[in-house]
């Protein structure tokens, strides 16, 4: 932000002027609760805006979110896995990606909200939320993980049976 005030040559009640015009949503609310001489200078302002809404707090919340998150009914396994994954850069930014990934897997799977499919999961052993995303093709309804072997040859029933329609479709446009 220095640089901004600097090139622009603003003063100090310029730069109030422009931060207290930028805050929308929750940050505009400040002004509503408190007094005027609370926040007549910048650094007040930006101090209580870093109090209310910055450091650990916040992430403290995404925190909380991300351990109380389970998939909503007929919610997606996207949406899940891409809630999971912003609560998760939220909540742990400073942790390694590796890390971030092993916990977010644990996080997944308790968000699925069915213990016999987690229990069965988690002993495929995922290395990554994206493995464990990828992996979710093979989860039957019902909670089942089906094997490589039936999984193919359900394709291929699939295809068979879309085959027959597509043959008896021609046959009837004869």
């Amino acid at each position: 932000m220095g640089l901004v005030y600097s090139s622009n040559r603003w003063s100090n009640a310029d730069k109030l002027a422009h931060l207290t015009a930028a805050l929308t949503g929750d940050a505009g609310q400040v002004f509503w609760d408190i007094d005027d001489t609370e926040i007549d200078t910048v650094d007040k302002l930006s101090t209580l805006l870093r109090n209310r809404y910055g450091g650990t707090r916040q992430t403290d919340k995404y925190r909380m979110e991300l351990r109380l998150r389970r998939r909503r009914h007929g919610e997606s396994l996207s949406n899940l896995y891409q809630d999971i994954h912003r609560l998760m850069a939220l909540a742990h930014p400073s942790l390694p990606h590796e890390a971030r990934e092993t916990i977010a897997c644990d996080y997944y799977i308790d968000a699925l909200g069915d213990a016999d499919l987690a229990l069965k999961v988690r002993e495929r052993v995922p290395a990554s939320l994206d493995d464990l995303f990828a992996f979710r093709y093979s989860w039957k309804p019902g909670g089942r993980i089906l094997s490589a072997t039936v999984r193919t040859a359900l394709v291929l029933r699939n295809r068979r049976y879309a085959a027959l329609v597509k043959l008896l479709g021609q046959m009837i446009n004869r």
